[in-house]
């Protein structure tokens, strides 16, 4: 089965790829998910002093998690 992706017209929302919520499966007004990518990187920020904190070893437990902190770190 394909994924629905809702057409999204939030240009500065860090899920909209090409006009389409690539988070989303079904369209909201207004989107309770709305964030820009520096939102998301205050966000992935404290995620990842929270982890630290807690003693993992974030590069090899979330991996998933880690690439995206990364792609975050400007």
């Amino acid at each position: 089965m394909q994924r629905v992706s809702p057409k999204c017209d939030e240009k500065d929302c860090f899920a909209n790829r090409n006009g389409r919520c690539m988070v989303l499966t079904e369209a909201s007004e207004p989107c309770g998910f709305f964030q820009t990518e520096s939102q998301l990187g205050v966000k992935l920020n404290k995620a990842y002093k929270r982890l630290v904190s807690q003693g993992y070893i974030v590069e090899k437990q979330f991996p998933g998690f880690w690439g995206r902190f990364k792609r975050g770190i400007k």
